[in-house]
C-alpha cells in the first residue's frame, strides 16, 4: 500500500508470493516460529525492491548501518493475534530495511524497523521498530498525504527514514488524535548533513591516528577522535 503512495513506478516492482516455509531454515525460527507462521499467514507478497538502479537514489552504508536496498513485503493474515511477533519475525529474516503492510479481514496496518547488521550481512540488531493498528484504509489519509508528498531526497537511508517517521507519527496520532511527524523535514535534513559529515571526519581521523607514531600527537588525536565519536552518538539518536 505505502509503495503505491510513493508512486515508485514498475521498475521496483517484484510482485513475488513468498512461500512460508521459505523462513523456517532460519537459525530462530524454531517449532513454535514456524507453528505461528503455518497457522496465522495467509499469504505474503514482496512488492517491491527499491535500489539504486529503481529509483535512482545513492545506496548509504557506514559501520553497522546499510540501506543498500529497501523491501516493500504484504501479509495477508488469518488472525490479528500475535501480529506483533510475527512482524518482529520479518525484520530480523529480511536482510534490507523493510516495510511491511498487514492486511486482515478489510483493515491494515503498516510496521517498520531500524536495524543493525553485521559482517555477513545478517541483523545483528533491531534498534527500534513502530507498528500500527489495524484500521480501515481512509484512517490512514494523513499518513497517505505524508508520503505522497516526499521530498527529493540523497540517499536510501533519507528515503526509508522519510516512510519511517512517517509510520511513527501514525502510531502517535492512534494514541492523541494528532498527526505530527517527530521532527520538521528541513531539521531532519539538517542533521542527516551533519551526521554524514561527523561520519567522514571520524573516518578520516580514524586512518590519521593510525598512521601516527609520536605519542603525544597520537594522544591528541585520541582525545579529538572520541570527541567526534560522543557528538555523533548524540546527533544520531536526534536523528532517530
Amino acid at each position: 500500500m505505502i509503495e503505491s503512495w510513493l508512486k515508485l513506478g514498475k521498475q521496483s516492482e517484484m510482485n513475488q508470493v513468498v512461500f512460508k516455509n521459505a523462513f523456517f531454515s532460519l537459525d530462530f525460527f524454531k517449532i513454535k516460529e514456524q507453528e505461528l507462521f503455518t497457522h496465522s499467514i495467509e499469504k505474503i507478497v514482496w512488492k517491491n525492491a527499491v535500489k539504486k538502479d529503481t529509483i535512482l537514489l545513492d545506496s548509504y552504508e557506514l559501520g553497522d548501518e546499510r540501506f543498500k536496498e529497501v523491501q516493500f513485503f504484504e501479509v495477508e493474515l488469518r488472525t490479528q493475534e500475535k501480529f506483533e511477533q510475527i512482524h518482529t519475525l520479518f525484520q530480523r529474516a529480511i536482510t534490507f530495511p523493510l516495510i511491511v503492510t498487514f492486511r486482515f479481514n478489510g483493515l491494515m496496518a503498516f510496521g517498520g524497523a531500524l536495524k543493525l547488521y553485521g559482517e555477513n550481512g545478517s541483523v545483528k540488531k533491531i534498534v527500534e521498530s513502530t507498528l500500527t493498528e489495524f484500521k480501515q484504509e481512509s484512517h490512514f489519509e494523513d499518513l497517505k498525504e505524508y508520503i505522497s508528498n516526499r521530498l527529493r531526497m540523497e540517499n536510501l537511508k533519507e528515503f526509508y527514514m522519510f516512510i519511517y517517521n512517517g509510520l511513527k507519527a501514525q502510531v502517535l496520532q492512534e494514541k492523541s488524535l494528532s498527526f505530527k511527524v517527530d521532527e520538521d523535514l528541513d531539521r531532519r535534513k539538517a542533521i542527516l548533513i551533519e551526521k554524514e559529515k561527523l561520519e567522514k571526519d571520524i573516518e578520516i581521523l580514524k586512518k590519521k591516528l593510525s598512521k601516527e607514531s609520536h605519542v603525544s600527537r597520537k594522544v591528541s588525536l585520541g582525545i579529538e577522535l572520541r570527541g567526534l565519536q560522543d557528538k555523533l552518538i548524540t546527533i544520531t539518536k536526534e536523528g532517530f
